[in-house]
């Protein structure tokens, strides 16, 4: 988990229709959920339109999501549909990256992290850690016993 939320710290400014949007950046030439997608659906032998034919929606907005110039879907019954097209049983840790780079690629934390106050706690000492911003010790131990399961 903390490797998407690294990863979507570096965004690049992209000008669309003279307005300034942010775009997701996490590997140069792609972007997080679009390559996922395009992959898994590839190796599922979908191609495009059959993939957007089967859950409703127009392959050429679709392309955009895989490009990173439109950002994925949020809502829990688009990714399941997402999901179920691509034979992604909901229990799995496929499932789980599914719906968490569809969230950092839009920008927004994951609803599971937001839901744990004392992780959001420790989100702006990771951030600093990230940007190379040493921690003060007693984050630092908060953050050992985080990981330990202590706390």
């Amino acid at each position: 988990m903390w490797y998407y939320i690294y990863h979507v710290v570096k965004k690049a400014p992209r000008r669309n229709n003279n307005k300034e949007v942010q775009k997701t950046n996490p590997q140069k030439g792609g972007t997080m959920f679009g390559e996922f997608i395009k992959t898994l659906r590839l190796d599922r032998d979908i191609g495009l339109r059959e993939f957007c034919r089967r859950l409703s929606i127009d392959a050429s907005n679709w392309s955009k999501v895989e490009r990173g110039i439109l950002p994925p879907p949020q809502g829990d019954e688009k990714l399941d549909q997402i999901a179920e097209v691509l034979g992604i049983k909901k229990s799995s840790e496929l499932y789980d990256e599914l719906k968490d780079k569809a969230a950092i690629d839009a920008g927004i934390i994951p609803k599971d992290l937001l839901s744990d106050q004392e992780t959001l706690n420790l989100l702006p000492m990771f951030f600093r850690t990230v940007r190379s911003e040493k921690p003060t010790a007693e984050e630092i131990e908060k953050l050992i016993e985080k990981i330990r399961g202590e706390g």
